[in-house]
């Protein structure tokens, strides 16, 4: 026989997250897990948001208190990824949440052919093991569709409240056609809705269709630990990149441009390099007379260079 029991933190919730809490909560009582992805640009609360989540839907299977271990279940590669996921127990940790942060710098590094391989075998084998799985992303077209119609929903976020303590976002559900080509009619590839409940209102219960939600800050001790792993994380990739140019560098010098003249330049330039948060990579190998591949590392390390600046003194996390 199953425990339905409902966690009293989640019960005592207004109306609208307690909805949306127990629906994916509930999911363990299908034997299923729960898939979502967090998508949005750099600093619109992507991390924050699946954080906030993995701590209301996290509890001890007993005692049902929250039991999130953001050390334990907060990972940065898919390799860790997929041991957490093999790890967890089903029949003692059902809902047990692993959130895979910072994909796409794992993703530049092996590929994202090959990170989204290894996350469609875990998720469509290991569906058993009733994980609730977190990923944060920029775009979900850098997953292959065979990954992105694994999930459950998207979470896309808009921006940071930092005055009133909240990430704005949009919570889709997704279901995707898994029949033939043939029935595919349209170029859409999955359908996605707004969550809609049956809520107690001043004149009775009436459906409603829930377009937007506030997803609030974390308590400081699941933010803490989490903040310093992903200081850690950036600094060491940080420190790989420059050793990667630096010796690149060193073995080509016909361009006279290296990491720190590519800095000096973008900071010089930037209305002109920087689009929504990135730099272009094309712009820049134009202006500096180097090639694409070059630009895009580093375009790319330049970015993680001012994250690692703003991460310890951020609220709010990507």
């Amino acid at each position: 026989m199953k425990d339905r029991r409902l966690p009293q933190h989640i019960m005592d919730m207004p109306q609208i997250p307690r909805a949306i809490y127990t629906s994916i909560y509930a999911k363990r009582w299908d034997d299923t897990n729960y898939f979502i992805s967090s998508i949005g640009m750099p600093g619109c609360g992507k991390s924050t948001s699946l954080l906030k989540m993995a701590y209301e839907l996290q509890v001890d299977p007993v005692t049902l208190e929250r039991n999130f271990d953001v050390e334990q279940q907060v990972v940065f590669s898919v390799r860790e990824f997929e041991k957490r996921v093999q790890a967890t127990n089903e029949k003692l940790e059902p809902g047990k949440v692993v959130i895979y942060d910072e994909i796409e710098i794992d993703s530049n590094a092996r590929g994202f052919d090959a990170i989204s391989k290894q996350l469609e075998l875990v998720v469509s084998t290991m569906r058993f093991k009733k994980n609730i799985i977190g990923v944060s992303l920029p775009h979900e077209r850098q997953l292959l569709k065979s990954v992105r119609r694994l999930r459950n929903a998207r979470l896309d976020c808009k921006f940071v409240n930092h005055a009133q303590g909240f990430t704005w976002a949009k919570l889709y559900n997704l279901v995707y056609d898994m029949t033939a080509d043939t029935h595919n009619n349209s170029n859409k590839e999955a359908k996605n809705y707004f969550p809609r409940f049956n809520l107690q209102t001043a004149n009775g219960i009436r459906p409603f269709k829930i377009k937007g939600l506030k997803v609030k800050l974390p308590p400081k001790h699941i933010i803490k630990p989490y903040k310093k792993m992903k200081s850690e994380f950036l600094n060491d990739f940080y420190a790989k990149q420059i050793a990667y140019w630096d010796k690149e560098d060193s073995k080509k010098v016909d361009d006279g441009v290296n990491f720190s003249t590519a800095c000096e330049w973008i900071d010089k330039y930037k209305d002109e390099l920087v689009y929504k948060g990135k730099v272009e990579p094309i712009l820049l190998a134009d202006q500096l007379k180097i090639s694409e591949s070059k630009a895009r590392g580093y375009a790319t390390a330049y970015f993680r260079k001012k994250e690692i600046k703003k991460v310890k003194s951020m609220t709010y996390m990507d």
